[in-house]
């Protein structure tokens, strides 16, 4: 559905959008006839189902198209500038002065190395510092966060610097994608009334896309359903799946985590049994994704984090450092972290990203690993054919869907899920948990699901961690 363009007028408004349409291989309209008009000094919301094309009109003002996908038809304007018809040259000057866009994975936006004072002042005028660490702090990120490296930030702290970064780059016009994914019901609310008095005091015009229409009706001038066919939500079955035992896959006693000098979490006991979906749940910052690269051995494998405690699989010792496991006990856990974007190669395609797994586990027949590609695209919703398509010509939702698959294809005793719903509709949320608990009942598969989600939570999982 696109809003009525018949309220134009002679000053061109911050950002229009008008019978875009942009096509994806094979022709397929990923943005289809679609019309919009975020008016200036407004915050305006763009909703509507994963996969309607709302991250691709972001870029699109951005005059940025991933390998793929056509612009056949319609504008995409700020202030009446065109950026897809725009030269390198002109490009580069509309971006550094008119346009700023924080995209759905910030911790792949930061550099992990880079402390919070630098990524803050190496984007903002001098005259803002002040400002924007005044504003950091309003969003729950103290002055001593200032000397750590973004790397040992949470996922909703990297969210928060991230969306500071913008909001003091100093344009007239910020995109917003998905800027509240990961983050708990009250830091959710907070953030929005500081972008709403924010961007009232500045008189700068706000696009952001979400899910929650409730929500982002109560702080947007205005909330957009760019439309597109919903995903059929079937109620879950809730019979225990045929792989359920009592005896638990991955057991944790006495975890205990640090990033420099900080104590992320201490005296951690989980118990993850196969046809289990296991919830981890907590304020943002608590160390739930911590605890999620304990479990598969990442996080000791970055400078400056220790871990300590004990892991066993099926009864044996497990390595809290992932390059001292085995191949297979490597493969045994596997994460599907929140944005799978920043974990698929983007020069690979999805079946080559799928395929690997498949060649690590000694699978040499390239005729065989071909058909397991696309038996594991089918298993999880997808057509085999997107095996061709690179990351970027697809949904988030969609992407989330590769990445299970990819993990299914080392064959994991154990699957963490970290955040993997945060930034879908609803009933793309309740079809990625659908699919999980399919796939529970023909493997036997112990799930730990990472989510603020409470009605996910309490809809899809049996037993329920609490951090912090």
């Amino acid at each position: 559905m696109s809003e009525s363009l018949a309220t134009a007028t002679q000053t061109p408004p911050a950002t229009q959008v008008e019978g875009l349409t942009l096509l994806g291989p094979g022709g397929v309209a990923l943005v289809d006839d679609v019309s919009l008009i975020a008016a200036d000094g407004a915050i305006t919301a763009i909703t509507g189902p994963s996969g309607s094309g709302k991250t691709l009109m972001m870029w699109a003002l951005l005059g940025y198209l991933p390998p793929g996908v056509a612009h056949a038809a319609g504008t995409a304007a700020v202030f009446g500038e065109q950026a897809l018809s725009l030269d390198p040259d002109a490009l580069r000057e509309f971006r550094r002065t008119k346009i700023t866009f924080v995209g759905q994975d910030p911790g792949a936006a930061l550099p992990a190395t880079m402390k919070v004072s630098r990524l803050i002042t190496q984007m903002t005028p001098r005259a803002d510092h002040p400002a924007a660490f005044a504003m950091l702090e309003r969003l729950g990120i103290p002055a001593h966060y200032l000397g750590r490296r973004a790397g040992q930030l949470s996922g909703g702290e990297q969210r928060r610097v991230a969306l500071v970064r913008g909001m003091y780059r100093g344009t007239d016009v910020l995109l917003l994608d998905e800027p509240f994914a990961g983050l708990d019901e009250q830091r959710r609310g907070h953030v929005a009334q500081q972008l709403r008095d924010w961007s009232t005091e500045r008189n700068v015009t706000i696009l952001l896309t979400g899910h929650n229409v409730a929500f982002l009706e109560s702080f947007c001038d205005k909330v957009i359903d760019v439309g597109g066919a919903p995903i059929e939500h079937h109620e879950p079955q809730m019979a225990a799946p045929a792989h359920q035992d009592s005896t638990a896959t991955l057991t944790a006693r006495g975890l205990r985590a640090s990033i420099g000098k900080r104590v992320v979490f201490t005296d951690l006991d989980l118990d993850l049994k196969a046809g289990v979906v296991t919830a981890l749940t907590g304020p943002s910052g608590v160390g739930k994704t911590t605890v999620a690269r304990v479990l598969t051995g990442l996080h000791q494998e970055a400078a400056d984090r220790t871990a300590s405690g004990t892991l066993q699989l099926d009864g044996r010792v497990l390595s809290l450092r992932a390059g001292r496991r085995s191949a297979t006990d490597r493969r045994a856990v596997q994460l599907i972290p929140q944005d799978p974007l920043s974990t698929l190669n983007p020069v690979r395609t999805v079946g080559e990203s799928i395929e690997r797994p498949l060649r690590l586990r000694g699978i040499r027949d390239a005729s065989a690993r071909r058909t397991r590609v696309e038996e594991l695209l089918v298993e999880v919703g997808l057509p085999a054919d997107y095996a061709s398509r690179y990351p970027r010509q697809i949904s988030g939702g969609q992407r989330q869907r590769v990445a299970i698959a990819r993990a299914l294809a080392a064959e994991p005793s154990v699957l963490v899920c970290d955040e993997i719903t945060s930034a879908l509709d609803k009933a793309t949320s309740h079809a990625v948990l659908e699919m999980l608990l399919r796939m529970m009942e023909s493997r036997p598969l112990a799930v730990v699901f990472i989510s603020h989600d409470v009605d996910l939570v309490s809809e899809y999982c049996t037993s329920v961690y609490q951090l912090g």
